[in-house]
């Protein structure tokens, strides 16, 4: 009989005819309805009738058919009962083992020959996996028949009323599949999965509400290879609707895909994103696209035809004090990509992007970065800038090339006058231009507002091919700089807003070469500087050259010095860029300060002279994120040549305090007190002082001297006797004690005609400091103690005066003194 069956099967159609070969022949006649074929007669049917009843009749026939109806309805009630009471605790046990975790499988509720219904089934949480999926039903299908003549079994499983609730793991992932293999079939098999009105629930990391998403949809499994994978889906998520049905080649990858996108949030959608550097706050997609993709070797010939647009795209990333907004829209044709409108910004910052991509061609894309300010570009990025920065930046941008070797080109130009930090630009601008291994900038060249320019140009390698190649983060620390620049600067004209040089001295231009080289990570830098010599009034030849190196985070000052005519100034320094810390010092020597205090005294610069700095050892330390006096320590050491006599000073600077102290001695003090009718020479002095550096540097102004103290004693040698004084000040006020002893009258040209004895005197005078760094307000003197003695005559007074002109010529404006005498007043000389 199986023979029998199998030949029968396979010459279905031979046997049939025979059989069936009347009828045939009966249905042919009246579908063609020719007269001229002769119908069967109907006793030979009779006939027909007759003889499969006797055979019906004999015995083994009625014993094979009682057979065969006993064992049919044996094999049913057998794989009724193994359905309905072995398969779902087997397929739980199968399906458990496959997923690693324990898997339900609802009772069978119906069952036929091409079909089985299970009723709800799920796949609960387990104490360390929250995610969970559960169905109403699934229904099988599948057709025997195929299997007969060794074709793939085509399965049909429809899974009803699916709810899912997936959580997202710390570090972004989801479902975990990676341990999750599938045994091979002991049989083809031809696989259709639908999902029929299920939910699926997305719970992110950092939330508490889950994303939910109503999805309907089937995909199809074919055993050949040379078949493609079907699929077609409809999703309503982020109020939005995604439909796509399309098929791929596992194989080629050969996809044709049809995607319809509408009114998608994709704010609600960022969370799919794992630790991304970005935050989506808004923004919406709509897409209606035909996709040919012939494989991801040949990506450049992939197809498109459609349109897509993004609107009010809101982007905020951590670094950014600002979103980034954006909205495009875009057509697609074939191979080419159509932008038809494209804008976004940043902050002020605004680009506008048109163009086309063509994948089989390239790119040909400009960008408008309309003008913005540095200083808001800066304050957006959160770049704090060692100096301040101020001005307008515009620029253009172009990309070209193909889509294997991009190539982006562009200018950056300068709008209106620049400022960093104290100097002006005139202008500054550069080109550029980009591809996957490096960026080339060129003809960089800034123009200062005082003269002179600075250009320059360098690459850096960026090598992206390879980090894109490797699936690699892109590391800017470790990209090889190669950067060269000149300048040539009027140096008067670019130190002025920071040190207005006497008029008499005038220093030429000065030059300077720097190069970059290294990394980011660890630069290389060094710039070079030299300033011609000049010739300069009262000081003669100024020259000087330094050099600036930058080695990894260590910064060097070193070759750094200045030759005034037979004096040099040496200076050298050192800082860490990663412990903020430096160190510098100075050493001067044989410096004449004619010309700078000249700027002081500008009246009595002709007469005041020579005082030359001899020597000066100075040495300072603070730290780069600091540089404000409190935090800057130092040490000085000055020693100065006064007109023959000699200045020493030492000072200590610590927490923004100055403390310091003086000696002179054998300084003439006539030249620079005029008026005095005899000599008068500072035979020797001390000054000890305190107070907190940033006041000090501040008497060139409003001078706020509340934090000064100091003391002070020294001996004068006045008409062949001694004059001493000892004074201090505090908070601004001062008090001195004058003692005369045994003045010679009669070295006084006003008093030779008197014939008086030596003169001895006390003076006790106290007063403000301020009027003696304001001209225009005259300066009180409170005399608390005026004693005068000349031999037998003595006076004694108490009272105030007031003294115009201070130092460079005083003179006593008014007076006003309770006095007692005994003596001629007469022959006082009053006027001295």
């Amino acid at each position: 009989m199986f023979v029998n069956r199998k030949v029968y099967f396979y010459n279905r159609r031979d046997s049939l005819q025979y059989i069936f070969q009347p009828v045939f022949r009966s249905q042919q006649s009246k579908m063609t309805n020719s007269p001229n074929t002769p119908s069967e007669p109907p006793n030979n049917r009779r006939q027909m009738f007759r003889r499969l009843l006797q055979m019906a009749r004999r015995p083994s026939a009625l014993t094979f058919g009682v057979t065969s109806l006993l064992l049919g309805v044996a094999g049913y009630v057998g794989v009724r009962f193994f359905v309905y009471q072995k398969l779902p605790s087997l397929l739980e046990a199968e399906l458990s083992e496959i997923f690693n975790r324990e898997v339900r499988v609802g009772q069978v509720q119906s069952f036929s020959f091409n079909s089985i219904r299970l009723g709800p089934s799920s796949i609960p949480p387990t104490p360390t996996d929250p995610d969970r999926a559960s169905a109403e039903s699934v229904e099988v299908g599948f057709n025997l028949l195929p299997v007969l003549v060794r074709r793939p079994l085509p399965l049909s499983i429809t899974l009803v009323e699916v709810d899912a609730h997936a959580a997202q793991e710390e570090k972004g992932k989801w479902v975990n599949l990676d341990d999750i293999e599938f045994p091979p079939p002991p049989i083809p098999i031809d696989t259709t999965i639908r999902l029929s009105n299920g939910e699926l629930a997305l719970l992110p990391h950092s939330q508490t509400t889950p994303l939910k998403v109503q999805l309907d949809g089937a995909v199809q499994f074919f055993d050949d290879e040379t078949q493609p994978l079907k699929y077609e889906a409809t999703a309503a998520i982020a109020d939005g609707l995604v439909k796509i049905q399309g098929e791929t080649l596992l194989k080629t990858d050969q996809t044709e895909v049809q995607l319809s996108v509408k009114n998608l949030v994709l704010a609600e959608l960022a969370f799919l994103i794992p630790n991304s550097p970005v935050e989506i706050n808004g923004g919406e997609l709509n897409a209606n696209l035909n996709i040919e993709l012939p494989s991801f070797q040949k990506l450049t010939s992939t197809r498109v035809q459609g349109t897509a647009s993004l609107s009010e795209i809101e982007v905020q990333a951590q670094q950014l004090t600002q979103p980034v907004k954006a909205s495009a829209a875009v057509s697609f044709h074939g191979t080419k990509i159509q932008v038809e409108e494209a804008k976004g910004s940043l902050g002020e910052l605004a680009a506008l992007v048109g163009g086309e991509v063509d994948w089989s061609k390239g790119f040909d894309l400009n960008v408008i970065l309309k003008p913005f300010s540095l200083a808001n570009f800066l304050e957006t990025v959160s770049v704090s800038s060692p100096v301040e920065v101020d001005g307008q930046i515009q620029a253009e941008l172009r990309l070209t090339g193909s889509v294997e070797k991009p190539l982006l080109r562009g200018t950056i130009s300068s709008r209106k006058k620049t400022r960093i930090d104290k100097i002006e630009f005139e202008r500054i601008s550069t080109e550029f231009s980009a591809d996957l291994e490096k960026f080339v900038l060129k003809n960089f060249q800034a123009l200062p507002a005082a003269g002179g320019q600075i250009k320059g140009g360098g690459t850096v390698e960026t090598g992206l091919r390879q980090y894109l190649e490797e699936k690699q983060p892109i590391d800017l620390t470790k990209m090889p700089l190669k950067f060269d620049f000149q300048a040539k600067l009027p140096t008067e004209e670019i130190a002025a807003p920071y040190y207005r040089l006497p008029p008499q001295v005038q220093v030429g231009t000065i030059t300077a070469q720097g190069q970059v080289r290294g990394t980011l990570e660890n630069p290389r830098a060094s710039l070079k500087w030299e300033a011609a010599a000049a010739k300069a009034a009262s000081v003669g030849d100024i020259s000087g050259a330094g050099e600036v190196l930058l080695v990894g985070d260590n910064l060097l000052v070193r070759n750094t010095g200045l030759q005034i005519d037979r004096g040099t100034v040496a200076l050298n320094g050192s800082g860490n860029l990663d412990t903020q810390k430096w160190q510098a010092s100075l050493v001067a020597k044989s410096i004449s300060l004619d010309p700078f205090l000249s700027q002081i005294y500008p009246d009595r610069s002709a007469a005041i002279g020579p005082i030359t700095l001899e020597n000066a050892n100075l040495r300072l330390s603070g730290r780069f994120d600091a540089l404000d006096p409190e935090a800057i320590q130092g040490a000085a050491n000055l020693t100065l040549s006064v007109d023959g006599g000699r200045v020493a000073l030492s000072s200590q600077l610590n927490s923004g305090i100055l403390e310091a102290n003086a000696t002179a001695s054998q300084i003439p003090v006539a030249k620079y007190v005029p008026n005095l009718s005899v000599p008068v020479t500072l035979v020797g002095a001390r000054v000890d002082f305190s107070g907190k550096l940033e006041q000090l540097l501040s008497l060139g102004a409003t001078p706020d001297l509340s934090s000064l103290t100091a003391g002070a004693s020294g001996q004068l040698a006045v008409a062949d006797g001694t004059v001493k004084a000892t004074g201090q000040l505090n908070s601004g006020q001062w008090q001195t004690k004058i003692t005369a002893s045994n003045l010679d009258t009669s070295l006084f040209p006003e008093a030779q005609d008197l014939a008086l004895p030596d003169l001895n005197a006390l003076l006790n005078l106290s007063g403000n400091l301020d009027p003696l760094f304001n001209p225009n307000i005259p300066a009180t003197i409170a005399a608390n103690t005026v004693s005068v003695r000349l031999g037998e005559q003595s006076l004694k007074a108490r009272g105030n005066l007031v003294v115009s002109n201070r130092l460079l010529a005083p003179e006593i404006a008014s007076l006003n003194l309770d006095v007692e005498a005994r003596s001629d007043l007469g022959a006082l000389p009053f006027t001295q």
